[in-house]
């Protein structure tokens, strides 16, 4: 899955969306048998990968919606410098 695909779509705060994640890879941890351990390893990895993909997005966002709001000020600004 490239990384500009559509994480937007995995954005649904809720009040355990995340966490329900989180504590089914503790409990298969803490239930994993030796056999099970490279499983284990591979899905905690997958959900690492998946959480920092979306943190980016979201710093992404931040980071856009500052940068439009600072162009939005500094044209509602150059329009006031004008009509003096």
């Amino acid at each position: 899955m490239d990384v500009q695909d559509h994480w937007d779509k995995l954005s649904r705060p809720g009040q355990n969306g995340l966490l329900m994640v989180l504590l089914a890879l503790l409990w298969w941890r803490e239930a994993a048998t030796p056999a099970t351990e490279a499983d284990w390893a591979e899905a905690a990895q997958d959900v690492a990968w998946v959480i920092s993909h979306m943190a980016r997005l979201v710093s992404g966002k931040r980071v856009l919606s500052k940068a439009s709001s600072s162009l939005s000020a500094s044209a509602t600004t150059n329009k006031k410098a004008r009509r003096r």
